[in-house]
């Protein structure tokens, strides 16, 4: 079988060497690894050729201490740092949320704990930011690494994506990668990018970290970055029978439901949203035909173009 560029077979991270890109001992398999990565390919694959979902991968980076203190980097100018097992000033967790099909990068530096609601509350914001340019979409699915924070049992995190999807109307699908397979998540490359770029800074203000963040690139592009400073408690969590409720508005896949969840919103189906996906493919064609043609009904159908998308009503 062949396998997409962000695969488990990749070979390593871009821009590490290999000893560091974690490639010396292999993870240890689950019975159903393979089958998760086969399921994993293919919802990517999915998401990435339908025009109705939009796949994004997010995750947080190993925290980061402030202060002047050595990374191990190597710099053109002189620098001088303290040692590393000196105390931080302060630390800044990376947050990162990628779309792999456009190459756009948000970085979030947490100053706080990395919780579900942190992850959610970058989430939902982003999305607000972006949904007019994806009105089209009718499913979000979700590229994860099966961290303490957001993995598919921990019931604050569901909680807080059944609220987002309740509340935006939009399908979200988890698709999460084995336990200790976290590099292969897309948005590692990034973080690859993103250390081989301040390697050899001495991270000493938190104006320094956004900065570099800042300037660097993943083909071509600047991420956009921001400091959250909000301040998250862990340990949030929902009785058994809220997460019971919480469980019945969730989807799981046979066998390997702990790592593929659909959240739909309330009075949908995964049918239904399968007949809006085959509705709007045909609203597309039809959209692209009209623009093609000249003539003074041009500009028409492209405001009635506009009208379906706002209204959600699908032709048929």
């Amino acid at each position: 079988m062949t396998y997409g560029a962000d695969d488990h077979h990749t070979a390593q991270h871009l821009g590490l060497l290999s000893q560091e890109g974690g490639q010396n001992t292999a993870p240890q398999k689950m019975p159903h690894t393979e089958a998760i990565f086969e399921q994993v390919h293919r919802t990517n694959q999915a998401a990435d050729a339908a025009v109705d979902l939009l796949r994004v991968a997010m995750e947080a980076k190993a925290m980061v201490k402030i202060g002047p203190l050595s990374r191990g980097g190597k710099s053109r100018v002189p620098v001088a740092a303290a040692d590393h097992a000196c105390a931080p000033d302060a630390t800044v967790t990376p947050v990162g949320l990628f779309v792999p099909t456009l190459a756009e990068l948000c970085i979030y530096g947490v100053t706080s704990n990395v919780t579900s609601d942190c992850l959610v509350d970058r989430l939902a914001p982003w999305w607000e930011s972006v949904r007019k340019r994806f009105a089209h979409l009718t499913t979000l699915v979700i590229n994860l690494d099966h961290g303490p924070e957001h993995h598919s049992r921990r019931t604050q995190c569901m909680q807080r994506l059944v609220d987002f999807v309740q509340h935006d109307c939009l399908t979200v699908r988890l698709a999460y990668s084995p336990p200790s397979y976290s590099k292969y998540n897309p948005i590692e490359r990034c973080w690859g990018i993103l250390e081989h770029h301040w390697h050899g800074t001495v991270l000493d203000a938190f104006d320094t970290v956004l900065k570099c963040a800042r300037t660097m690139t993943w083909q071509g592009q600047h991420p956009i970055v921001a400091l959250v400073t909000t301040a998250y408690e862990t340990g949030v969590t929902l009785t058994k029978d809220a997460m019971q409720r919480v469980e019945a508005q969730i989807k799981r896949l046979p066998d390997v439901g702990k790592w593929f969840i659909d959240i739909v919103p309330p009075g949908s189906d995964i049918e239904q949203v399968k007949n809006e996906k085959k509705s709007f493919t045909f609203c597309w064609m039809l959209r692209q035909k009209t623009l093609e043609d000249a003539g003074k009904g041009q500009q028409w159908h492209r405001s009635m173009w506009n009208v379906w998308i706002i209204e959600g009503s699908w032709p048929v």
